[in-house]
């Protein structure tokens, strides 16, 4: 029960939230544990291979709890459908794969006046990747606050 990424092995980010981006209420996140090799194969697993070449397993527990010996090393948002499909799966390697391709919700908050005045000029509202500060984005480039800025 082992679902392999390819290219890599993802980065563990335990992430709850910043001042502009949250986890929607629509997704939930399950725990990644490493456990010694052998002592719970019936847990879905999910394989990758680390820079080095090394090959590395996280197991995923779904209705049931982790033995003593697994430490929790991070957590994977997923669709809280996709969630309670896992739970419930026999075929718990084919789901955590259609689950994980499925990705997650995010919802992106923003003061609603400062918002209106961007799409007011026919902006859209976004942020800086950089600073996560907002933008309003704009045909020609992005703005401070709205398409009529005399500063970029």
């Amino acid at each position: 029960m082992r679902v392999f990424f390819e290219g890599g092995c993802p980065k563990i980010l335990n992430f709850a939230g910043d001042d502009q981006f949250i986890i929607n209420p629509n997704t939930k996140a399950i725990d990644l544990f490493e456990c010694p090799r052998g002592l719970d194969e019936r847990s879905p697993m999910i394989s990758c291979k680390e820079s080095n070449g090394s090959l590395k397993t996280y197991n995923v527990f779904g209705s049931t709890h982790p033995s003593q010996y697994c430490s929790k090393v991070g957590e994977i948002p997923m669709l809280i459908s996709a969630v309670n499909a896992l739970h419930q799966s026999n075929e718990s390697n084919q789901t955590l794969k259609m689950a994980l391709e499925k990705g997650f919700e995010m919802r992106y908050t923003i003061d609603k006046e400062i918002c209106r005045d961007c799409a007011s000029s026919s902006g859209t509202c976004g942020s800086d990747i950089r600073s996560d500060k907002f933008r309003c984005l704009c045909s020609d480039k992005p703005y401070k606050s709205s398409c009529q800025d005399v500063q970029g």
